[in-house]
Order: structure tokens, then sequence, then C-alpha cells
């Protein structure tokens, strides 16, 4: 609707009195709406068509602000505003308005402080300017930069140009300066480059010695290739660790398998010796080499040291004969006679 009328079209992804507007300043989805944004800016059927530019918080983060130069980039939008309101109260030195009592030596805080919305006016200048110049060599110098945020007099105006800022966007200076304020900033800019012989032009981007505000395309490649080849073999040790960790489990769980597999002797149950499957028990006249023999070995399985020590069962059962000790009264004893005591102590024959 508006594009055939209107020089510059600003998509607003960042005000803080819309709730979860400033969510759209998430990298796939802030990438897609600009994308959707430019397609529909290019279907105008007017000669000239408008430039798009995307105004973002100086509350975002130096990740969040990579994110939304990478947006810009991918997307065709030409310029960036940097920035909206904040919604940070704490460090800014908010001061109270009202007069103060002559014994008092020490400003108050304002008691304003801790409304809610977007915080505008000279206390945002110098997170706009950390914004802008965090966000500047992110972005080629063929997209421009319009620095914005708490710009009162040409001095704050110069500091932004220096930084990166190609443009300078005013509001809240209106209300204490009134409607001559862009008149008297242009002024001020005037008679300080009037003193260094400069200009508006050459103070963009002074403060980059390279000439390209920070941006150089090989050095940006080369960090991005590092970045992404630590990624990649981190990944890679996190990948082998998994396998490594299977493989010790898979041994662990075929140990199992064979040990549930692997019957231990039965114990015996009495005192005579027999088992409990009722086979018959070892007599004294077994010799040694019919005896039965058992012999398990554990050692290192698959570089786990003594992996079947700690779960295999006990030593195999002895089966030597166990004699049995019982108490017997004595018997008072029969009288017998010498015959029959003769017989007993002689020679035995087989009848």
């Amino acid at each position: 609707m508006l594009g055939p009328y209107a020089d510059v079209v600003v998509i607003n992804v960042s005000s803080p009195n819309t709730p979860g507007l400033r969510a759209l300043q998430g990298k796939e989805i802030l990438e897609k709406l600009l994308k959707d944004v430019v397609e529909e800016r290019n279907r105008i059927a007017v000669d000239g068509l408008p430039k798009i530019a995307v105004k973002v918080a100086c509350d975002l983060n130096e990740e969040e602000l990579g994110d939304v130069a990478g947006a810009v980039r991918s997307s065709g939008v030409e310029g960036v505003i940097v920035s909206n309101t904040t919604i940070r109260r704490q460090g800014l030195g908010l001061k109270s308005c009202k007069p103060l009592p002559p014994f008092l030596d020490y400003e108050l805080i304002s008691a304003n402080q801790s409304q809610v919305g977007g915080l505008s006016g000279r206390p945002l200048f110098p997170l706009s300017l950390i914004a802008l110049k965090t966000l500047r060599p992110l972005l080629p110098p063929s997209i421009p930069i319009i620095g914005c945020g708490g710009i009162s007099t040409g001095q704050d105006a110069l500091e932004m140009a220096k930084a990166g800022a190609s443009m300078v966007q005013l509001y809240t200076s209106f209300g204490y300066r009134g409607v001559g304020t862009p008149r008297l900033i242009k002024d001020e800019i005037t008679a300080q480059l009037s003193t260094t012989k400069s200009s508006w032009k050459k103070s963009i981007g002074s403060d980059y010695k390279d000439g390209k505000m920070g941006w150089t395309d090989e050095d940006r490649f080369k960090k991005t290739n590092e970045a992404l080849k630590k990624e990649a073999e981190g990944l890679g040790e996190l990948l082998k660790n998994l396998s490594d960790k299977e493989d010790t489990a898979s041994l662990v769980r075929k140990a199992e398998e064979a040990l549930r597999r692997f019957k231990p002797p039965q114990p015996r149950d009495n005192l005579l010796g027999s088992t409990t499957d009722g086979g018959p028990a070892p007599t004294s006249e077994t010799s040694e080499s019919q005896k039965p023999t058992q012999t398990i070995t554990s050692g290192n399985v698959g570089g786990v040291p003594a992996l079947l020590e700690s779960v295999l069962p006990a030593p195999a059962a002895d089966f030597a004969p166990i004699v049995a000790e019982e108490n017997v009264q004595p018997q008072p004893q029969e009288e017998v006679d010498e015959w029959k005591q003769t017989v007993q102590k002689g020679q035995r024959r087989l009848v």
C-alpha cells in the first residue's frame, strides 16, 4: 500500500511496547520476514522502488546482533537502523528531576525507573553506540547503518558517524530542544568539522583504520571456516565417545548372557554328600582323575580389565568326600565267648 509513495520502508521488529514483537529478531524468523518483504517490494509496478531498512534493539547481545547481520546479508535488505528504545534501567544513571533539600549532598534515583516500556532519550545513547560498533563490522560497507538513540547534540551525531553510521535519526531531543533541533545539531556538526578540516563523509567509519569499517571478506570466511572446523571436530569426538560407550555396553550384555547360560554345580543338601538333583554322592573310592574339575578364566575383555570378575559366581564346589562325624553313645559290650572271638579274628572265607 505505502510502497509506491515511500522512499524508505522501515521494518520495526524491536519495539518493547508491543508484546512478542522482539521475538521477530531471531535469525530464522527475521530472515524469512525480510525475504518476504523484499519479494513483495519487488512486485511494486513503479519506477524507483523504495529502499527497505530494519530497525533493531540495542538490548541484543553480540551473538544476536550477528544473527541480525546474517539475516540482513541474505535477504537483500538495503539498510539497518540502530537502535530502538531499551528495556534496561540499571546502570543508566537515571536521576530524579525533583529539587533536593539543601541539606542533601547526593542525587536521588528516579522513582519512575521501574516503569514498564521502552526508554528513550539521553540515557539510551551509550547503549546504541555499543550496538552500532558491534554490528558495523558484521555488514559490508555497501549496507548503510542509520544511527539512532539518545542523539541530542552535534557531538553525539559525530560519534555515531565515526563508529560507522552513514546518517542519524532524532526523536526525543525534539521534546527538549524544540522543532529547530535538526538545524541546531547541523550547525554544531559544521562547527566541529571546520576545526579539523574534515567532512561528514570522511568522518563515517573513521574509527576503523582499514577504511572498510571492520568488514573483511577473507578474514570473515577464515573465521567462519575455523569455527565450523572446531564444531565438526567436537561432533566427531562426541560420536566417537558414544561409539565407545555402545561397544562397552554390548560387551557387558554379552557377558551377562554368557553368565545366564552358565550353570554352576548344585550344593550338597545333607551330611551324606548327596546333591539336590538326586545324583549319587562321590565315595571315598573315587580316584583323583575321576573327580570333575571346572576352570573359569577371566581377563581383559574389550579393553575392560577383569570385566567378568565382579559378576562370576563363587568358585566351583569341592567334590571331595565329606566325613560326617556322629556322636554315638557307647553300647554295653556283650559277653563273647572265646570261640566267637577266634572266629572274628581269623581269616575270612567266602561261602
